[in-house]
């Protein structure tokens, strides 16, 4: 019987000043179904951090930009992932960001293997990991966010 794992991701959606979203490419040889798929950068929480903390070290870690952990999106994704070893359920938290300085910082992180920015409508042909879309879709439909998010 495979060993069975939970665990709590705390992500970010930045939005730039031209529209764009922030996404990085995953590297994952050991699950197939999220390899070289697009998500949100983030990651889990470390001992002593706060889940803003966490968000603002793991977006830095992933792709080089200093954000500010703003909002949370009122609900979490959830997915159900099959390694070869064990079994993950995974619950993400998504967080409004804002960008500090729109200058990256070259980072290398072994998880992701590009970082770029798409507008709403080039991420229908992106190969995305479930969770994107849902948050997306949350965003948008939360009054003002865009607005407000960009002129802060």
């Amino acid at each position: 019987m495979k060993a069975k794992k939970v665990i709590f991701v705390f992500s970010g959606l930045i939005i730039n000043h031209q529209r764009k979203i922030l996404l990085v490419k995953r590297k994952e040889k050991k699950l197939p179904e999220a390899d070289n798929k697009w998500e949100f950068p983030g990651g889990k929480l470390n001992f002593g951090e706060t889940i803003e903390e966490t968000i603002e070290r793991e977006i830095f870690e992933e792709t080089g930009y200093q954000v500010i952990a703003k909002t949370m999106l009122p609900k979490p994704f959830y997915s159900l992932w099959h390694y070869p070893t064990f079994d993950q359920y995974t619950v993400i938290f998504c967080f409004l960001c804002q960008l500090k300085v729109n200058k990256k910082v070259v980072r290398d992180d072994h998880h992701v293997e590009e970082i770029n920015w798409f507008s709403i409508n080039e991420l229908e042909k992106l190969p995305l990991l479930p969770g994107v879309d849902f948050f997306i879709k949350q965003f948008l439909s939360t009054k003002g966010y865009i607005k407000r998010l960009i002129e802060n």
